[in-house]
């Protein structure tokens, strides 16, 4: 079964303009056991703004400036995840 979805970044209350995207999709099988069952989720985040990413988590920009990108893969069965992740920061100014 798989149900791929793609959305940008939301916060009630907040002014969020240049979240970039979010991607996430994934697929998942069947077995007599929980923790027997077959999963793959793919998450990919894609041209993030780093100052609406601090809004977003911390409730204010806090003038970080820059770009990032990250992916995320989960497989393996419910008992025995692998995961694996790439992130990518771009064009922040030194400090």
């Amino acid at each position: 079964m798989e149900h791929p979805h793609e959305s940008t970044a939301y916060a009630y209350g907040r002014n969020l303009t240049d979240t970039g995207s979010v991607a996430v999709n994934g697929s998942f099988g069947r077995a007599e056991l929980l923790r027997s069952i077959p999963l793959e989720i793919n998450v990919q985040i894609e041209k993030m703004q780093l100052g609406q990413l601090s809004t977003l988590l911390l409730g204010h920009d806090k003038g970080w400036r820059g770009e990032i990108s990250a992916s995320s893969q989960f497989s393996g069965m419910v008992g025995n995840i692998v995961y694996n992740s790439n992130l990518l920061v771009r064009s922040v100014p030194p400090i």
